[in-house]
Parts: structure tokens; sequence; C-alpha cells
């Protein structure tokens, strides 16, 4: 039998829970949302701070709130929130010497969320007129506010009594490309509830984003941002209570103005105040885009800074207005040159529609512009599909190849730049192939299979058909495009079979190619991972009867290989049949922590008379962890001079081998883009024509152009409700040239392949309002320019022929700048500039 007491206490419990629901109809709204009829007035306030690691000289802005917030209708499912923003007004950072903003009070128009149970945002609406900054301040107050945990997040959420805290680490891991930066992005948030109902009494929390150059860590930009809420008061609503039976009525009810949002946090856009229009930009900068300003600083600053203007579509940017501005400088050839590759490298809808329409290739006679314009284009293009992202205001890869595709389909008047079209659509389609009937299309297309990287079941057959049964030129072209897809896709279970046979079938074919053998050999050590099979071909190297093919597949494939440790000490192999002139060697040029600068340098000569055969410079980025980006190779071919040479490969041919034609040529890959090959001659009497008239004894342009290595821009959400820009865009100005000069008195030549080259890099953070009086930004830059010359020396006055190659280049010099800007409520902006110039030897 109960006590008195515990009688007289159990109908004081019965009481306060009959006071409890008739006070609040809505007992569940206790569990996930403010009281109805409560106004809750907050203190928002936060600053955001870019800087270096060295943290001097900051640069950034504060943002001072009032806000109040407001359960404004309820039901079974959720309830509706009022979020207005009292006053606002942006302050200048801690330590500078500016002055504040004044007070904002016209963002006064509410924000409403529908907020269910479980404390998801279901749905948002806005005044038609907010302003984004405003908008977003709200939408950022909503997540702080939360007092539920979600079912899924991307982020840690622990709650202990009352105390919820949330954190979140994330850097990007996609290595597509080193020449993309390392973006992280780590924040952490503290909210204390109150004790009687689940609002958020107080909150504070901090984040750090940073923005930094893979190939050079000294590039970069740390934003720091921090916030504080806390709870002013609490109020009796003055509102009408609303008698809405379902939320969509209630919506309904706000009127016409109000419109429904995304719950994220959307970017400022940014307008261009008294901006110039793009045909003056171009007149300030004629200088520096002119045809001897290539591989130069200044044509690089020029670059990037017009292809903004471009993307930013302000004045003078419009397809009529582009094609105006190209008519206009229509006798300046070189300025129209670089003008394309702006339009190519900006790659919006206009610039590419005004481009295509000027040029008309499908009528064109004009080899090199419309050439150059598809390169920079496909350069473009597969640039920005190696960054996390780009801008919205470029078309994309899909966009373009139908573009070029429509092009194709009719007939052309220039052939070449058909080919020339054909290599950059497989470069952008990764599987374009078919069967022509002229050499010089086959080996084309057989690059054009390499552009495409990807190794599927009919691309393989025709690699395979071409290496096996095809004329030398179609062979060596087959092996080449099987090495560059192996590079890009690798090898698989299913392929390594097939891939073993067709290797081991080239490289012991006496009638195959011997480039073709050196390449499946170099093959065969890399993909195929099988220490018999390497140690069976090294055995038989002696029995090749060429010495030069045998020197030259091991520094190829072998020399640096730790399958085969036994092979490095065999004094006999290396003194009767690895001694050859044949070489393979890399040098680095110059390099940071995280990147190295290199070249490669491929020579192979003819067995009798040591004739060069075959030879290739390239030049590449490396990183410590196995990443590369190759930027450009170079290449020299000649064919069908073995009876000058003496060579035993010179003798007539059976009715199974295809007589080899004279003939020489370069070619040219650039951003691992296969340009088509450029033939210097064919035949014995048109090289003795040039040997007489003597073609190219002066410097001779081969290949310029202005090519986009990075094109990163991305905008990130920050836990106060700002929105930070990021970007990183890189630029190589390139300038090929050569000139050789042959003396048939005196037996010899000499040549020399000039690589001029300007490098230049441009990062930012930026974090902009819709106050544009009110920004700040960090930015970097770094590169320099810079010349190699592969200086080639032949004496062909006695066989055997001597031959002596060397690279030249100059003093570097590398260029590191870091700008910071800032502005509060003002339209002069606050500018510091720290510059640094090293010499690299």
């Amino acid at each position: 039998m109960l006590s008195l007491s515990e009688v007289v206490f159990a109908i004081i419990n019965f009481y306060l829970i009959i006071v409890c629901v008739c006070c609040h109809p809505t007992p569940g709204l206790l569990c996930y949302g403010p009281l109805p009829g409560v106004q809750y007035k907050y203190s928002y306030k936060s600053e955001t701070i870019m800087n270096n690691n060295d943290y001097r000289e900051p640069t950034g802005f504060g943002v001072d709130s009032q806000i109040t917030v407001e359960n404004i209708w309820q039901d079974s499912s959720g309830y509706l929130l009022s979020v207005v923003i009292d006053s606002c007004q942006f302050k200048s950072r801690t330590g500078a010497k500016f002055a504040d903003g004044n007070q904002i009070k016209d963002w006064n128009h509410p924000l409403f969320a529908y907020i269910d149970s479980t404390g998801d945002v279901k749905q948002v609406v806005i005044h038609q007129s907010e302003v984004i900054t405003a908008s977003n301040l709200k939408k950022s107050l909503l997540e702080h506010l939360r007092s539920k945990a979600p079912e899924k997040t991307s982020y840690e959420w622990i709650r202990d009594g009352l105390t919820i805290s949330k954190k979140s680490l994330n850097t990007n891991t996609d290595y597509k490309s080193i020449l993309s930066p390392d973006v992280s992005d780590e924040w952490q948030t503290s909210a204390q509830l109150a004790s009687d109902h689940p609002i958020v009494e107080s909150a504070n929390g901090w984040q750090n984003v940073t923005l930094q150059s893979r190939i050079y860590s000294f590039a970069h930009s740390k934003l720091y941002n921090s916030f504080t809420l806390k709870l002013l008061s609490e109020a009796k609503s003055s509102r009408e209570k609303i008698t809405a039976n379902s939320i969509s009525d209630v919506i309904k009810s706000l009127g016409e103005t109000y419109i429904h949002t995304e719950p994220i946090l959307r970017p400022e856009m940014e307008t261009c105040h008294n901006c110039q229009s793009l045909q003056n930009i171009v007149k300030e900068n004629e200088n520096s885009i002119k045809g001897e300003s290539i591989a130069s600083i200044p044509m690089t600053i020029s670059y990037l800074k017009l292809i903004d203007r471009v993307r930013s579509a302000g004045p003078g940017a419009s397809k009529e207005d582009i094609i105006k501005l190209l008519k206009a400088y229509k006798k300046k050839k070189d300025v129209v040159s670089s003008i394309l590759d702006i339009l190519a490298g900006a790659r919006t809808e206009q610039s590419l529609a005004a481009a295509l329409e000027y040029l008309n290739l499908q009528k064109s006679e004009d080899l090199d512009f419309g050439e150059r314009f598809l390169v920079q284009l496909a350069a473009s293009v597969m640039t920005a599909s190696q960054m996390e992202s780009i801008s919205s205001a470029t078309v994309s890869a899909d966009e373009v190849i139908e573009e070029i595709l429509k092009q194709t389909k009719t007939k052309w008047k220039n052939e070449k730049l058909k080919q020339t079209a054909f290599l950059i659509l497989a470069t952008l389609l990764r599987a374009h192939v078919f069967d022509p009937k002229k050499t010089d299309c086959r080996v084309v297309l057989l690059h054009a299979i390499g552009n495409t990287g990807l190794i599927r079941d009919g691309v393989y057959q025709s690699i395979k058909k071409y290496s096996l049964t095809s004329g030398k030129r179609e062979s060596i072209a087959a092996m080449k495009a099987l090495r560059e897809c192996l590079q890009l896709s690798g090898s698989n279970d299913k392929l390594t079979p097939r891939l073993r046979s067709l290797l081991l079938r080239v490289v012991y074919d006496p009638e195959q190619e011997t480039t073709s053998r050196v390449i499946a050999a170099e093959l065969i050590s890399i993909y195929l991972n099988d220490e018999k099979t390497a140690k069976e071909l090294i055995k038989h190297l002696p029995t090749f009867g060429n010495n030069e093919l045998a020197t030259i597949i091991w520094n190829r494939a072998f020399s640096s290989a730790p399958l085969i440790p036994t092979a490095h000490h065999n004094w006999h192999l290396h003194s009767t049949t690895l001694n050859g002139s044949s070489a393979s060697f890399t040098r680095v040029m110059g390099g940071t922590k995280s990147t190295n600068a290199s070249y490669r340098i491929l020579m192979e000569l003819l067995n009798k008379g040591k004739l060069l055969k075959e030879s290739a410079f390239d030049v590449e980025l490396s990183s410590p962890n196995g990443y590369s980006q190759h930027l450009i190779t170079v290449g020299m071919f000649a064919r069908g001079l073995q009876s000058f040479a003496g060579d035993s490969e010179a003798e007539t041919p059976t009715n199974e081998v295809e007589e080899e034609q004279t003939m020489a040529g370069m070619s040219l890959r650039i951003m691992n883009i296969q340009l088509r090959p450029f033939t210097f001659f064919t035949g014995t009497g048109e090289l003795m024509g040039h040997v007489w008239s003597g073609t190219a004894s002066e410097p001779t342009t081969v290949f310029q152009g202005n090519f986009l290595l990075a094109d990163y821009w991305s905008t990130h959400p920050l836990i106060n409700g700002l929105i930070v820009e990021q970007s990183l865009r890189g630029i190589l100005s390139l300038d090929l040239s050569g000139e050789i000069q042959i003396s048939l008195w005196n037996r010899n030549s000499h040549s020399v392949v000039h690589t001029k080259g300007s490098l230049l890099f441009q990062g930012s953070q930026t974090v902009l309002t819709s106050d544009h009086k009110t920004s700040a930004s960090k930015q970097f830059s770094f590169g320099g320019n810079t010349q190699l010359d592969f200086i080639t020396d032949l004496d062909f006055y006695s066989s055997p022929f001597k031959m002596c190659m060397q690279i030249d280049r100059p003093e570097f010099t590398f260029r590191h700048n870091t700008r910071k800007y800032e502005r509060v409520n003002s339209e002069n902006l606050h500018k510091r500039i720290h510059r640094r110039i090293f010499s690299i030897p």
C-alpha cells in the first residue's frame, strides 16, 4: 500500500504533465525544434583571413550580424523556421588599419526553411530580391542550429550530453595530373544546447582551406575562417498565428515575391564594373602577344589576362565582336595566331564559334593557323579533363567533339589540315580508328590510336595488324601507339598473354624495323613483369647480329632494371654486344622538393656506318611518388639511308619486305598530343635539292603556340556562410625552331633544334560579397623562361661516321610572386606584393 507522501508525489507529477500538454499542444516539437511563438535573437560573428605559412601580412575581413530566428508554423512532420538579419556590418580584420564598413539595414527579408523531424532542411524559400551573401549567412546558421545528427553525413558528429561536436578533414587524392593543385579542407565546430529544450545557446568553430601547387609547394594560399554564435535573448513573438493546413499552403501564402532555392550556399556572381572592352584590352597587350614575344613572360601574363576577359563575357566577348576583332588584325598574322590561342584556351561557346567561323577549316588553305588552333583546343580540353573542377563558362569536351565532328563530315581543301583534325578528334574521343589506303594517313591514324590512350579489342587488333604485317613506318607508328596506350591505361590479366605474344614476335623478328624491336623490348621490361622472359631476351641479344640494336635495347629497357643484376656485371656481354654507339639516358634540369624537370635523349644509329636513324628529345615533369607530366617530345627520323652508310640492311629486299623510301622528318608530341609528322624530304632528288639550296640553313620556325597546362576553378563553401573561389591556371608558351648546315665538300653537317619556353602558373583564393566594395584575395604566381638547344654534329667523311650530340641550356631565372588584396566598404584596394627571384644554373 502506497504511503501518503508517494500518493502526493504522483498527483503532482500528473498535474505537471497536464500543464505541459496544455501549454505545448504538439509535444513532439520539443524534440526537434525551437519553441513556437518565441523569437530567438543571436549574435553571429565571423572572420576570414588568407595568408602564407609564415602568417605575415594577412588579408581578409570580418562580418558582425544579429539574426532573429522563429518557429512560425508546425505540423506533425516538421516546422517552418523564419530567419531574419536584423543588422549586419563588414568589419576590418584584426590588426588592420582601415575603417569598418557601414551598418547594412536592407538585408531584412526573411528566409523560410521547412525542417522535418529528423533535422533535415527540406525546403528553403527566399525573397526574389535577396542578395546572395545575406541568403548564404542565413543558410549557414541553419546548420549551426541543428540539434539532431543527420542519418547520412560526410563528417564526424558527436553528441555528449548538451554538447555537439562536428569535424571534418578532406583532401583531394585525385592524381590525374601533377599540374592540378592540392586542396585540403579541415574544420571543427562545437555547439552548446539549452537544458530545457533543444535549441543552440552558443556555438563556435574554425576552418582551414589550403590551395597549393603540386609542382612547387611554396606557391600556396591558406584561408583561416572562424565564427562565434551566441543566443542574446528570447522574447514572445508578436506575429499572428498561421492557420494553414500544410506547408505548401504556408509557402503559397507568402506571395509570388518568394521563390524556392537550394539549401546549399551559392557563389557570388562577380560583376565587371567599368570593364574595358575585349578589343581595348587586346590593344593594350598587343606588343606582348606579337610573334616576337612568344615564349616570354609578357606573353604568358597577357594570355592568362585575356583568357579571363573572354570567359567573363563582358563587352566585346560575343561571337560577332570576336570575329570583328580577328578581322581588324588580319594583316598582323602573329597577333591573330595569339588571339586564336587565347580563344582555344578560353573555350567558351562564343570564342569557339567565332574561331571556327573565322578559320573556316574546310575551305582554308592556311595550314599553320588551322593546325595551331586545333592543337591548342585539344590541349585545353585535355587539361580541363585532368582537373577536378573547371569554370562553368567553358564548353564541355562533348561539345567540342561534336563541333569538330561536324566539321570533318564535309570535304576539306587541305588534306593535311583534315589529318590534324582527326588526330585531335582521337585525342578527344579516345576511340577513333579506321583503315585508310595511303601510308601517310595510316601513320597519322596510328598516332591517333596512341592519342586515344585506351586499348579496346578492336584497337589492339589494329595495332597488332599494323605492327606485324604492314610497312616499316606503320610498324613503328603502331608500336608507339601501343606504348602510349599502355602508359595511359596500363595492362591487365586479360591483355597480358596477348601482349606477351605480340611483343616477343616483334622483338625477335629480324625482318621487323629495329625501332619497333626497341619499343617491344622496352614494353617487355615495363609491363610483362617476367624475369624469365627478360633474361632470355638479354641472353639472345648477341644473336641479333646488330650491336647498335642490342646496345639501345639494353640502355632503353634493361640498364636500370633490378630484375637482372647479373647482366649489369657481364663483362663479355658488354664488350662484345652492348658496345654500340646508340644511347638512351635521362638527366635532371632542375627541380623543387615536390617536382623535377628532366629531359631524356634517345639516339638509335644504323649498325653499319653509324648514321643516325632515329632520335628523340623528351622533356617532362615528375614527382617523387612516381607521377609525371609529359611536356614535349621532339623526334627526328631518317629512313632509307642505309645505302649511304653501307649498312647490310640496304641489301635488296625480299618480296615480303617493303623497300623503304628515302626520307627524313620530325615528329612532335606536346602535352601527350601527337601532331602530324613533318616531312623534310622524300627521295634522294629532293634531298640533294635541299642540300644545294641550303634549305633551313637559317633558324626556321617549326611550331609556336601557347598551351594551357592547368585550368582549375572551384567554389568552396565556408562554415561562416561565405564562399571562397579557388583557381590555378598554368601556361606554356613554346617556340620550336631548327637549322641545319650541310657541307658536301667537307662531308659534315651541323644542326640545332632550338626549344624556347616560358612557363607561368597563377593561383588564387578569393572571397567576394554582395557588396562589391568588400572583398579579399590572396594570389600567387611562379614561373620563368628558358631555352634548350639540341645540337648534333655529324662527320660522314669516312665510315664509320662520327656523331656528337649536345644539350645546351643557359641559366634559368625563376620568379615567385605573392599578391594580397583587401577592401572593406571601399572602392580602393589595399595591395601588398612580394617578389622573389632565383637563379638556377
